[in-house]
């Protein structure tokens, strides 16, 4: 390649101190762009890889474990394990990690009947402890999985063995989603190659390339990845584990900051531009006019609407009591009304008002909830999944929306625009009124496809 410089930037050194002052600006505009041309042409393969072990040369420092042990050992290149250990546990081992994106891959096979392996990911899920994320269990006649998370909600249904304590450094509580058993063949004594996949909230799980495979959609898969684990109980003849590789995907489709915490920089206002403030690192959402809404946009360095079709929208919200406002996407400026209402795309409700029974988390005027899943006046977590006719929605660990455009959506006149575009549409922040007042931080975007809009 030739010498290739960044627009604005005479000198590599000076990189530094452009980032310092314009930040997310020249993340939108050029940093972006130069890791895509990173990752296809100067990032190979060989160098995402963050972990790797054949087990052919008998190094086993990577991992945590001591090996070998009781029931553990490198036996003809590849790692062997028999039985159980006779404590709680089988024999276990680990490997430690660090990385949202991650593609994680490895083999096994069982050398008699009733072996089990128990793949475990273990991360940090933002209350501040390491735990397991998503329990992956192979048994040779079917697949086991459970999702674990964390909630400050003491009676959350999904509370892990009701009256079991809350974690002691973040305070929260474990949650255990156990999903239903899914019969699989695994039965045969040959090599099988196991392939998760952790992009966002998203993960595709396969087993042999063809075999099985599946992609599960969960707020805590968008975490920091810290271990992994590997539990194995193989009976006397034992279990054999190889090719163990884990690859970081984190350039490949990076999360975009929206907000810089010092100012509007990147934002603008369709009226009302009073309504929107920023101190101490929080915008600010109040309307200075009792009616008319005002709506704060997502835009590109030359002020056009900033366009995103299939994406993830990641923000933290706090309303003041009583309160009302709303995030916009596949929208523009255009208004239907004299009272300022976007006349086109979706928005996911955020309001503690009594007027207004659409609570927090609906689907305005499309999949509404008459009770609100958080108290509004403490920070909760606000995330928005769009891809192709699927939108997706949730407070916190609950998801609040699960909507598949149909070809033709009945919409009442008022709500015509309420669709989904082709080429995707903007984002925006809604002022509701002036007794209305809502906080946001923390807000950020991922395309789902790189090369899309």
């Amino acid at each position: 390649m030739g010498e290739s410089k960044l627009p604005g930037i005479d000198s590599p050194f000076l990189l530094g101190s452009k980032l310092k002052h314009e930040g997310p600006k020249m993340m939108r505009r050029w940093i972006l762009p130069l890791l895509g041309m990173l990752i296809a042409g100067d990032i190979s393969g060989e160098e995402r890889i963050i972990a790797r072990e054949t087990f052919s040369t008998g190094d086993t420092s990577a991992f945590t474990t001591a090996i070998p042990n009781k029931n553990t050992e490198i036996r003809n290149g590849v790692l062997w394990t028999r039985g159980s250990s006779g404590g709680k546990y089988p024999p276990m081992v680990y490997l430690p990690v660090k990385g949202t994106d991650l593609e994680i891959s490895f083999r096994y096979r069982f050398l008699e009947p009733g072996g089990m392996i128990w793949f475990f990911v273990d991360g940090d899920d933002g209350f501040g402890s390491v735990d397991h994320m998503l329990r992956f269990k192979l048994r040779p006649d079917r697949v086991q999985l459970q999702i674990d998370a964390h909630s400050l909600d003491p009676n959350h249904p999904m509370r892990q063995n009701t009256g079991r304590p809350a974690d002691k450094v973040s305070g929260a509580f474990r949650l255990n989603e156990i999903l239903p058993d899914e019969k699989v063949d695994l039965s045969e004594h040959e090599w099988r190659k196991v392939k998760l996949v952790f992009r966002g909230s998203e993960v595709l799980i396969t087993i042999d390339d063809k075999r099985w495979r599946k992609t599960l959609i969960r707020p805590c898969f968008d975490d920091t990845k810290r271990k992994l684990l590997w539990m194995l109980n193989g009976g006397k003849k034992g279990i054999e584990l190889d090719d163990i590789v884990v690859q970081s995907l984190d350039l490949e489709n990076p999360w975009i900051p929206l907000f810089n915490q010092k100012d509007l920089t990147g934002w603008k206002a369709n009226t009302d531009p009073g309504a929107f403030t920023v101190a101490n690192g929080i915008l600010t959402a109040h309307a200075t006019h009792p009616e008319n809404r005002g709506h704060l946009f997502a835009v590109e360095d030359d002020g056009r609407l900033a366009r995103f079709k299939d994406f993830e929208l990641v923000l933290e919200a706090k309303g003041a009591p009583k309160s009302n406002s709303g995030i916009f996407f596949h929208t523009d400026m255009e208004t239907r009304d004299g009272k300022l209402h976007l006349k086109n795309g979706y928005e996911i409700q955020l309001n503690s008002t009594e007027k207004e029974k659409r609570k927090t988390g609906s689907l305005y005027d499309v999949l509404d909830l008459s009770e609100s899943p958080v108290d509004e006046t403490n920070w909760f977590q606000l995330r928005i999944r769009v891809e192709g006719k699927r939108i997706q929605a949730w407070i916190n660990d609950k998801q609040t929306v699960d909507y598949h455009e149909p070809l033709n959506p009945a919409r009442s006149p008022q709500r015509a625009g309420r669709l989904l575009t082709p080429h995707g549409g903007a984002i925006a922040i809604q002022a509701h009124d002036d007794k209305s007042t809502f906080h946001f931080r923390k807000i950020r975007i991922r395309r789902l496809h790189p090369d899309g809009e």
